[in-house]
This record gives structure tokens, sequence and C-alpha cells, in this order.
């Protein structure tokens, strides 16, 4: 971690518990399934992308799941689409 921090990948006062605190708490929070998302798409260009994305994405890895045992297609799609999408949207608003 040093060697992060001398290269400014970390802060200088970063705290190893607080990744650990922010982990744990969304280990005991979960991720609550958005059942009524489609509600929202009417009014959002980006939860309509979200949703189409999604189901062409899970066709897709239907086509391949063999190929990727005991890898759960939705943790897939939100571990890599959605937080990809999260920081975009981050840096542009």
């Amino acid at each position: 971690m040093d060697e992060w921090k001398r290269q400014g990948l970390l802060s200088k006062d970063w705290d190893p518990q607080a990744f650990v605190s922010t982990v744990s708490h969304g280990v005991r929070e979960g991720v609550w399934q958005h059942s009524h998302i489609v509600d929202l798409a009417p009014h959002s260009r980006f939860v309509r992308f979200i949703i189409q994305a999604r189901t062409i994405f899970l066709s897709e890895f239907k086509k391949y799941e063999d190929l990727f045992p005991d890898i759960h297609a939705e943790g897939l799609f939100v571990g890599t689409i959605m937080h990809s999408l999260d920081h975009a949207l981050m840096d542009w608003n």
C-alpha cells in the first residue's frame, strides 16, 4: 500500500479499515432488486438504456454460460456494466 500511496493511487491518509467497513456494510445491507425499475423508463433515457443493455447481456451470457461455471449473470452485469456506467456518470456529472 505504501507504493500505491507514493504513486498517488491512494491518499497519504488512506485508511484500509474505511474500505473494509464500506464493503462490510454493503454485504450486510445487500443489493435489493428494483423490480419496478421499468416504471422509470418513460422518464429516463438512462433507465431505458440499462433495461435494454441488461436484456442483451443476459441473453448473450446464456449462450456461453457453460464457459463461466459458478458465475452469476446478474452479478457479472452489475459488477461490470453497471459499475463502469457508475464511474462514467460520476465523471460526466
